[in-house]
């Protein structure tokens, strides 16, 4: 099977039924809602390296056992000065400790995600936590 290449493409990683709410993005999710493309992210899949221009992954990870293979694998399909965004719960959050939550996060994992012994290559431009409790991370590839 020969690997999807994309130009100027923007993934919505986990975009559940909303996907359509999202008209610039590719919507992405391993439940079938309609969208272009299913795909289990804690697996492998059938993108190219190097050939996503933005990914956004709001609410998903934290429903992944292996949160830190996940960020490789998409951070290997975006483009070299890609952007990159997270939403997730943190602690302030009501729904931090939901039921299906298996991976936890705080403003401090994301300041923390270029450590050399991650060997990600990402650069954070600023990490915020709102109102809800939400923390929004964004990112650069390098």
């Amino acid at each position: 099977m020969s690997k999807l290449n994309f130009s100027n493409m923007k993934l919505n990683i986990g975009c559940g039924p909303t996907w359509r709410n999202y008209k610039d993005y590719e919507g992405v999710d391993i439940v079938d809602f309609g969208q272009k493309y299913i795909w289990d992210i804690e697996n492998e899949c059938s993108l190219q390296e190097n050939s996503v221009d933005e990914i956004m992954i709001n609410h998903t990870l934290e429903h992944t056992v292996r949160h830190v293979d996940v960020v490789r694998r998409l951070v290997k399909i975006l483009r070299i000065g890609g952007k990159f965004k997270i939403t997730v719960p943190g602690p302030k959050n009501p729904k931090y400790y939901a039921f299906g939550h298996y991976s936890f996060f705080t403003k401090k994992t994301f300041e923390t995600i270029d450590q050399d012994w991650y060997a990600i290559p990402l650069r954070l431009v600023k990490v915020v936590e709102n109102s809800r409790g939400d923390i929004h991370a964004w990112f650069k590839k390098i």
